[in-house]
C-alpha cells in the first residue's frame, strides 16, 4: 500500500507499506496547500512540499498516532496512550497535547489553528468540544444515543450533525451551526417526518446537506453570515539572540502566501500557549516584513505567536510557537504598589492597586505577578503562609470570596514580583474592619450613645450619608463632624427620605456616631501613607479641637506615644469611652507628672488640641520585619460589657459639716433625690430631649497646690450650680499626684451627667487622710479648696488660687467641708 500525491505534473510516492504488517493504522490522509499528512504505522507524517517528518514521535513515541487532518501546515490528530484516545496539535514547529482528561476524544479536525473533536463521555453520552487556539469549550451533547457527529470546522464557524431522538426505532438526526458566538439550528422546528443525511460541507459560514423530508432527500442550502475568508497563519517562527550580551530577540517567520495578506501581529507571553489580546506586542504592517527584533524581552522565558491579517482586517489563527530564554541577574526589587480601592461585592472584599512598571531605581521594568497577603493583625510581616492568592502581571484586582460575612478583620497587603523573582516591599494597607458601635442604657441618669470612630483615609465613603447607610438607617441616629477652624459641630441625620445636614468625609478625621442600638458595623479602606493631617489652632476665644482618625494599623501603644509622635506642638489628647462616655485627657502639663496616660484603641478616633498650627504624619507599621512596633490594641467591645476604667461620676447629695474627722463614705444619695433627678430627665425630655441633645464637651480644669508635708490627699470637685453631682479622683478622667512636697489634680468637667456651661463656677474640695490609732480608723480631714469660672472658649482651664484650711474664716468662697 502507498501514499501518493499528483503534483499536477507526475505522481510521487511518498510513503508505502506492506499490507501484512501488524499495525491496522495505515493510509489515512489529508491535504492542504502543498501540505500532505498521513498515519504511517502509528505515528504521523507530514510532506511539507519537498521533505517528510515524523511530528509525532517527540511527543509520545509510545503512543498509537491516527487520523490527521492539516490546515497551512498545521495538523490535528488523535493518539491512543493505551487508556484512551487524546487530541494532538502540531502548530507548524511543535506538537502538543490539547486535552488533558480520562476521557476518550477522537475525529479531530482543524482549520486555521482551530480544532473540532468528539468526547466520549460514556457509552451513549459524548461531547461535540472546539478548541478556538487558547480555550476548548463544549458546543453540543448528544445523551442516550450513539455518536452521530460528523463535525466540520471552517473560517470560527463549525458545522455538524446533531441525533435529537428516536422514535420507532428511527433516530431524526438535524444540522446545526456554530457561529463563533452561539450555536443555532438550521433547521427551525423539529418535523418527526424530517431528517439530515450524513452528507454535508461548511465553507466560509454556507452549509449544505442532503435532508430527507418523509419521502425523498433534497439538497439544503444555508447562506453564511460571513461573506470574506481570512488569511491563513504563517508559519517558520523562530526566536534568537542577536547580541553578545543576550538581550535582544530576533524573530523571523516565513512570508504568508495569502495574496491580500496586509501584516502581522506579533503576541508574547510568560505563559506558554496561553495569549490575550492584551499581549500583542507588536504589529507589522509591511507583509513582506518577515523580521522583528524585541529589544527588551522580559527575564526568564518568552514565548512568541503570531498572526497574519489581510487588507480588511481579517486575522488568521496563530502560528507556531516560538520561544527564547533570558538569563540575566537582576537583583532590585520592583517598587510597591499601592492599595487604592476597597470595596465589596456581595459578600466578597474587593481590592485594586495600581499597576507597578518600575523598580526601585525608576528603571522600566516588567512584573511576573502580584500576590495577596491577609492578616489578623496589622504588624504582620507577610510571609508564605499570609498568602491568601495570586494575580497575573496585568490584572491589579483581587476579590476575597466571602470576608465581608467573617467575623474577623482583615488586614491586606500586596507585593509585585518582577521577572527576576524580585518582591517589592508591601502596599500600603487595606482593610476590612468591624467597628462595634455602643448604644447605653439609661439608669439613674440619661446615657449619650457616642462613639468615636475612625475612618481609613482611602475609604468608598465620600459623605455622611454613605456612613450612614453603612451603619443602617434604623440602628444611626446622627453622625457628627467638628470643623476645627470655626469649632462648629455638624450633626447629619435621617428623615425619611432624606438626609438632613450631610456633609462631606475628609481623610484623617474621626466622626462621632450616635446609635439607637448595639451594632457592628463593616469599615473598608485602606492606608493612605502619605498624608499628613493638619491640626489647627485658631487665634482669639475659640477653642483649638481637632478631631482625628488614626489609621487601623498605627503603631501607638498609649496617648503619650501618640502625643510623641506629634511632637512638642500637641497640647493634649482626648478619649471618649464608649460604654461610659466618660472622657480622659492627656495634657502636656507643665509639672511633668504625665497623668491619665490611657491607652490607644484600634478603631478608636481622639480630640488633639495643638499649641500652634502643624501637620503630623501619622506612624504605621511597616509590616517588613527589623525593628518592633507595638500596634495599637483591639478594643474589645463585642460584648458592649458596659464596664469603665474608673468609677462613674457620683450623684450625691453633699453633707456639709464644718466637724473635722468626718468618715470617707459619710455622703450617700437619697431616695427622695433619685426621683427627684428622674422627674426632671422625663420633663425635660417632653421639652425636646434636652438631656440628650445637649452636648457633653470634654473640658480638663487642673492644678498644683502646696502639700510639703507630703500629705495623702483626695478632692471631691463640684459644680455648685448642681451640687448633688461630684467627682472625685476616682473619677474616669480625673487624677491626683502627690510628689512629696505639692500634688498635681486634674478634674474632667465633661464627665459630669448634665452638661456643663460657660461661666459655672467649680469648687474642689480637698481632705487629708488621718489616721486615728486608737481605733485604727483613717478618717479625712479638711486641707482645703480651689475655686475657678469654666471658661468655654478655653480648651483647658488651671486654676492656682488655692485657699487652705487656715483662710476658711475669712474666705466667702467657704461653703462648708466636705
Amino acid at each position: 500500500m502507498t501514499v501518493n500525491y499528483y503534483d499536477y505534473n507526475t505522481i510521487i510516492v511518498l510513503d508505502s507499506w506492506n499490507v501484512d504488517t501488524s499495525s491496522p493504522y495505515h493510509g489515512f490522509c489529508d491535504i492542504h496547500g502543498n501540505g500532505i499528512v498521513w498515519d504511517s504505522g502509528g505515528d504521523i507524517l507530514l510532506y511539507d512540499g519537498s521533505d517528510t517528518i515524523n511530528i509525532s514521535e517527540n511527543v509520545n513515541p509510545d503512543s498509537v498516532d491516527d487520523n490527521p487532518t492539516i490546515s497551512y501546515g498545521q495538523v490535528a490528530w488523535e493518539a491512543n496512550q493505551g487508556a484512551q484516545w487524546d487530541i494532538y496539535l502540531y502548530d507548524g514547529s511543535t506538537a502538543r497535547k490539547i486535552t488533558e482528561d480520562s476521557e476518550w476524544d477522537y475525529w479531530a479536525f482543524i482549520d486555521n489553528g482551530r480544532v473540532v473533536w468528539t468526547k466520549d463521555l460514556s457509552p451513549g453520552d459524548d461531547q461535540l468540544c472546539y478548541f478556538d487556539g487558547q480555550n476548548t469549550q463544549v458546543l453540543d451533547t448528544n445523551n442516550k444515543f450513539p455518536p452521530y457527529w460528523y463535525s466540520m470546522v471552517n473560517n470560527k464557524r463549525v458545522a455538524w450533525l446533531k441525533k435529537f431522538k428516536s422514535l420507532g426505532g428511527f433516530s431524526y438526526v438535524l444540522p446545526r451551526l456554530y457561529n463563533d458566538t452561539v450555536v443555532i439550528d438550521l433547521v427551525e422546528s423539529l418535523d418527526t417526518t424530517y431528517s439530515a443525511g450524513e452528507n454535508h460541507w461548511l465553507d466560509n459560514g454556507f452549509v449544505v446537506w442532503a435532508g430527507y423530508d418523509g419521502q425523498d432527500y433534497e439538497i439544503y442550502l444555508y447562506v453564511g453570515d460571513t461573506t470574506f475568508s481570512p488569511p491563513g497563519p504563517f508559519c517558520g517562527l523562530v526566536a534568537e539572540s542577536t547580541s553578545t550580551d543576550g538581550v535582544a530577540v530576533k524573530l523571523t517567520w516565513r512570508k504568508s502566501v495569502e495574496p491580500d495578506v496586509a501584516g502581522y501581529k506579533i503576541y508574547r507571553s510568560k505563559t506558554s500557549y496561553q495569549y490575550k489580546e492584551t499581549d500583542l506586542y507588536k504589529t507589522i504592517s509591511n507583509p513582506n516584513d518577515t523580521t522583528y527584533t524585541d529589544s527588551s524581552p522580559r527575564i526568564g522565558k518568552n514565548y512568541y505567536v503570531g498572526k497574519a491579517f489581510d487588507d480588511q482586517g481579517h486575522e488568521s489563527g496563530f502560528s507556531n510557537q516560538a520561544s527564547f530564554s533570558l538569563q540575566h541577574l537582576d537583583s532590585i526589587p520592583p517598587k510597591a504598589p499601592s492599595i487604592v480601592v476597597v470595596d465589596t461585592s456581595n459578600t466578597d472584599v474587593d481590592l485594586i492597586w495600581n499597576k507597578v512598571t518600575e523598580d526601585t531605581l525608576s528603571n522600566t521594568e516588567h512584573m511576573d505577578y502580584y500576590v495577596v497577603y491577609r492578616d489578623t493583625s496589622p504588624a504582620y510581616v507577610p510571609a508564605s503562609s499570609d498568602s491568601i492568592g495570586y494575580t497575573s502581571y496585568d490584572d491589579t484586582t483581587y476579590a476575597d470570596s466571602g470576608a465581608v460575612d467573617s467575623t474577623n478583620d482583615f488586614y491586606y497587603l500586596i507585593k509585585a514580583v518582577d521577572e527576576a523573582e524580585n518582591y517589592s516591599d508591601p502596599s500600603n494597607q487595606g482593610f476590612k474592619f468591624r467597628q462595634v458601635l455602643n448604644e447605653n442604657p439609661d439608669e439613674i441618669m440619661p446615657v449619650p450613645d457616642k462613639n468615636w470612630i475612625s475612618i481609613p483615609y482611602i475609604c468608598p465613603y465620600d459623605s455622611a450619608s454613605d456612613l450612614f447607610d453603612a451603619i443602617g438607617t434604623a440602628n444611626c441616629d446622627t453622625i457628627t463632624r467638628l470643623d476645627p477652624q470655626t469649632q462648629q459641630y455638624t450633626h447629619c441625620y435621617f428623615e425619611d427620605p432624606n438626609y438632613v445636614n450631610n456633609f462631606a468625609l475628609e481623610a484623617g478625621q474621626m466622626y462621632e456616631v450616635d446609635v439607637n442600638v448595639d451594632t457592628t458595623v463593616i469599615i473598608l479602606g485602606a492606608h493612605d501613607p502619605d498624608l499628613s493631617v493638619f491640626l489647627n489652632e485658631n487665634s482669639g476665644e475659640l477653642t483649638d479641637k481637632n478631631w482625628i482618625s488614626l489609621p487601623y494599623n498605627a503603631v501607638y501603644d498609649s496617648a503619650s506615644d501618640l502625643m510623641d509622635s506629634i511632637g512638642y506642638n500637641c497640647y493634649s489628647i482626648t478619649r471618649l469611652d464608649p460604654e461610659s462616655q466618660q472622657y480622659t485627657t492627656r495634657i502636656r502639663d507643665p509639672f511633668g507628672f504625665g497623668l491619665s496616660n490611657f491607652p490607644i484603641e484600634r478603631g478608636a478616633g481622639y480630640e488633639i488640641v495643638p499649641f500652634k498650627d502643624t501637620t503630623w504624619l501619622p506612624d504605621v507599621s511597616s509590616n517588613k520585619g527589623g525593628f518592633f512596633f507595638t500596634v495599637a490594641r483591639r478594643a474589645d467591645r463585642g460584648t458592649h460589657s458596659g464596664k469603665a476604667e474608673k468609677e462613674l461620676p457620683r450623684i450625691t447629695a453633699p453633707e456639709w459639716d464644718i466637724e473635722e474627722g468626718m468618715p470617707i463614705d459619710s455622703a450617700a444619695i437619697s431616695r427622695e433625690m433619685i426621683d427627684h433627678k428622674k422627674r426632671s430627665k422625663q420633663t425635660a425630655e417632653s421639652r425636646g430631649g434636652f438631656w440628650i441633645n445637649r452636648r457633653r464637651l470634654p473640658h480638663v480644669c487642673f492644678g498644683k497646690i502646696p502639700n510639703p508635708e507630703g500629705k495623702e490627699l483626695h478632692f471631691k470637685a463640684y459644680i455648685t450650680a448642681k451640687p448633688w453631682e461630684v467627682l472625685t479622683e476616682k473619677t474616669a478622667g480625673c487624677a491626683i499626684l502627690n510628689d512629696g512636697r505639692s500634688t498635681f489634680w486634674m478634674v474632667e468637667a465633661g464627665n459630669y451627667y448634665t452638661p456643663w456651661q460657660h461661666r459655672n463656677k467649680m469648687l474642689v474640695l480637698f481632705a487629708a487622710e488621718s489616721l486615728d490609732p486608737s481605733t485604727n480608723t483613717v478618717y479625712l480631714v479638711p486641707y482645703g479648696y480651689v475655686v475657678g469660672i469654666l471658661d468655654a472658649r478655653e480648651n483647658h482651664q488651671r486654676f492656682d488660687r488655692f485657699y487652705p484650711r487656715g483662710s476658711f474664716q475669712n474666705s466667702p468662697e467657704l461653703i462648708g467641708y466636705s
